[in-house]
């Protein structure tokens, strides 16, 4: 992992279904999906809940404060909106101790672990209290790879960090052997950001490699890039 790894933008998680995942070039659909997002400011507690019904049928949404200055956010709900049972929106945003606790993003990591089929994770990375982007994934236990399509916006403030700690999540949470980035060929930003990739140890991919997606090998609206992780 770059030595310039943020730590202090670390994922938020939760677990959601998801099968719409088909213009992203990394996969063609009928995937379980889990939702994580990142914060690395003191912000309220928004979620993403509105992206889709819930992989698992318990209900969570916490803050805690690590033991580096991070701020995590876990959030899940079950599909049946009676269920609901979050932490209260109502107690003080700036006494993040006084929410839930660290359990809680080790439960629904542990969620994301479980399965042996592809997993479709959402990362929602906060820049700040109003900036974030989302990242669509793959997590496929079968050869531990992470499969991310790269956010068709991303804000110039702060999209290293968010990145590094993309990474970061994919390494020290997933404990992932590599990951497969796919951008697409008409970013607007694609000369710069795939001169970024190179510089943290990217590689561009064949889409007939082995690591690649089966979608892979029609798509040609798509650049593939290889991060491995060494062990």
């Amino acid at each position: 992992m770059p030595s310039s790894m943020n730590n202090k933008l670390d994922p938020m998680f939760s677990s959601i279904v998801r099968r719409d995942f088909n213009d992203s070039g990394i996969a063609d659909g009928k995937f379980r999906t889990i939702s994580t997002s990142s914060c690395a400011t003191n912000m309220s507690n928004e979620t993403d809940h509105d992206r889709a019904s819930l992989l698992t049928g318990y209900s969570r949404k916490s803050s805690v404060d690590s033991a580096g200055g991070s701020l995590y956010e876990v959030s899940s709900r079950s599909s049946s909106p009676s269920s609901s049972s979050e932490c209260s929106d109502s107690e003080s945003h700036n006494d993040i101790h006084s929410l839930c606790s660290d359990d809680d993003c080790q439960e629904v990591l542990r969620q994301i672990l479980q399965h042996d089929q592809p997993v479709q994770i959402s990362i929602k990375l906060h820049v700040t209290e109003d900036q974030y982007t989302n990242w669509m994934s793959i997590l496929n236990p079968v050869n531990n790879m992470l499969y991310v399509a790269f956010p068709k916006d991303l804000p110039p403030a702060g999209s290293k960090e968010t990145f590094l700690s993309l990474l970061e999540f994919a390494e020290d949470k997933l404990e992932v052997d590599g990951i497969v980035m796919a951008m697409r060929k008409d970013h607007p930003e694609r000369t710069r950001l795939i001169e970024a990739f190179l510089f943290m140890g990217f590689e561009p991919m064949s889409r007939k490699a082995p690591q690649a997606p089966p979608s892979a090998i029609n798509d040609k609206d798509n650049y593939y890039f290889l991060y491995t992780i060494e062990g």
